[in-house]
């Protein structure tokens, strides 16, 4: 089955406050969007690499595939004006190109890894929906009112979600046409659209890997750096 990996980089990263949008800077002496593209170049289960970005950034990427020799990459889409239209772009793309799995990926989430993308293209061998995850190793309260705790969940029950997150094409896309008709649809992940517009599809939970941490904030990145020397 023909498989797309789509890195979402379209976001402005107001949070991180630097002269670049994020996924330009330095990580390991790399731009950060560097780091997931060649996961996915170097993945025997993907075939081809889309990237999503502000179509201000197209030259700057272009650059960027050239001088890395980025052979998987097959498209530079242009992101929408939130996380939901920057996916469905990719969808659309995937659609439109034959592919039947897709995988969409956060371009702050630079340090996945090879054994994750190939655990999300298993999955797929026999489910429509699989995202990475980690267990919660907080505890973790819940408060309405933001001053006093309502309830604790039981932190066995909770897992962190991370990207990449993988679908089958056909089904996502009939999530996402779901979705576009409501008039109220909010979505942070791509999993979650699946969820709430097709609770009939499992979603899998896929072991996910604890560097794979998502870039914010400026005192995220010295952690990253960090997490790149460790085996």
């Amino acid at each position: 089955m023909k498989t797309l990996a789509a890195v979402l980089a379209g976001g402005s990263g107001s949070r991180f406050a630097a002269d670049k949008p994020k996924q330009f800077v330095q990580l390991g002496g790399r731009p950060v969007l560097w780091h997931s593209v060649d996961t996915f170049e170097h993945c025997c289960a993907i075939d081809a690499v889309v990237i999503v970005s502000h179509p201000d950034h197209f030259d700057e990427i272009k650059q960027l595939a050239d001088g890395f020799g980025w052979r998987k990459l097959v498209g530079i889409l242009p992101g929408g004006n939130t996380r939901s239209a920057s996916s469905e772009s990719a969808l659309q793309f995937a659609q439109a190109h034959g592919f039947e799995r897709i995988l969409l990926h956060d371009a702050a989430r630079p340090l996945i890894d090879n054994d994750t993308v190939l655990r999300l293209c298993d999955a797929l061998d026999t489910a429509d929906a699989a995202i990475a995850a980690v267990p919660v190793i907080d505890t973790i309260s819940v408060s309405a009112d933001g001053c006093t705790v309502d309830h604790t969940p039981a932190r066995e029950t909770l897992w962190s979600i991370q990207t990449p997150q993988a679908f089958t094409v056909s089904v996502l896309a009939e999530a996402y046409a779901r979705f576009d008709s409501d008039p109220g649809a909010v979505a942070t992940d791509d999993g979650g659209v699946i969820r709430r517009y097709m609770p009939n599809v499992p979603v899998l939970l896929v072991e996910g890997n604890r560097k794979a941490q998502k870039l914010t904030y400026p005192e995220d990145l010295p952690i990253l750096e960090a997490l790149l020397s460790v085996d």
